[in-house]
């Protein structure tokens, strides 16, 4: 509703610990903003890493402000997943590539 969307939809092993961190001080910093990510299908781990990650116990309703939508093989699907969300956050190390591209399209800042 009034949340702030910060969205990042890049295969989960390119997001580095660094730069989890980073989205994390920016959850921190932008009260009511959630994050938004894919949850890839056959890296459970990936999911819980950047969960432990993104939700420190100083994080207000943490484990609420972490979104993991279905992996969808669909581009239509995945075009309107990415249209709800309001800010792209990159990577530092792997870039977004056709990702990004793909957030452009939908109008993320």
């Amino acid at each position: 509703e009034d949340a702030v969307i910060f969205a990042n939809f890049n295969q989960l092993f390119k997001v580095d610990p660094e730069t989890a961190h980073v989205w994390a001080r920016i959850l921190e910093a932008v009260p009511n903003s959630v994050m938004a990510m894919l949850n890839f299908t056959g890296a459970p781990e990936g999911t819980r890493r950047l969960q432990s990650i993104l939700t420190p116990s100083s994080l207000s309703h943490g484990h609420e402000r972490v979104l993991f939508s279905p992996f969808c093989a669909s581009k239509k699907d995945f075009l309107l997943i990415s249209a709800g969300a309001d800010i792209f956050l990159d990577n530092l190390f792997y870039n977004a590539g056709t990702t990004g591209t793909d957030g452009c399209l939908c109008s993320l800042g």
